[in-house]
């Protein structure tokens, strides 16, 4: 199993799944994204060390050059005892076109022709607009933010740069 990202908080859990990982996964059958999560949670119980058992709200941004970015919120539930393994989940699903965070638009000079900078408050956004090779895609990855939140508010606020 290959998770490029995983971050804990006190609310929430957020993985970072790259398109490997969800070969093959169809978004539109709820009931087997619930199976494929169920499964992933065993799996970072027994990597991790993860605890998860009640109910989640797990909310899905996809796209299609990374992957997947995977929010959890737990949601304590007073009235209902789970077991150590019961998981129960609602799945909100979105679709979107990542952004990357860039420190310097220079660094990304290979890059340029297959990306879209953008301006806003001060930080540059790349999108990718068509498919690159995966070794300048990891670089990317690497050397970047992974925005999936507020995309649209990025690009419709900020300031396109012609490259």
């Amino acid at each position: 199993m290959v998770i490029l990202k995983v971050i804990l908080n006190d609310d929430k859990i957020v993985l970072y799944l790259n398109k490997f990982m969800i070969e093959g996964l169809d978004f539109k059958n709820i009931n087997g994204l619930e199976k494929y999560f169920r499964d992933l949670f065993i799996k970072l119980r027994e990597v991790y060390n993860i605890k998860f058992n009640g109910f989640y709200y797990v909310y899905v941004y996809v796209d299609e050059f990374y992957g997947v970015v995977l929010e959890l919120e737990h949601e304590n539930i007073d009235f209902f005892d789970y077991d150590e393994n019961d998981i129960d989940m609602h799945i909100v699903l979105e679709k979107t076109s990542f952004l990357y965070e860039l420190e310097d638009i220079f660094d990304y000079y290979e890059l340029l022709k297959s990306i879209d900078i953008y301006v806003y408050k001060n930080k540059y956004y790349g999108k990718i607009k068509e498919k690159i090779n995966d070794n300048l895609y990891m670089n990317l990855v690497e050397m970047s933010n992974i925005i999936y939140k507020r995309c649209n508010d990025i690009i419709k606020y900020g300031k396109k740069i012609e490259t």
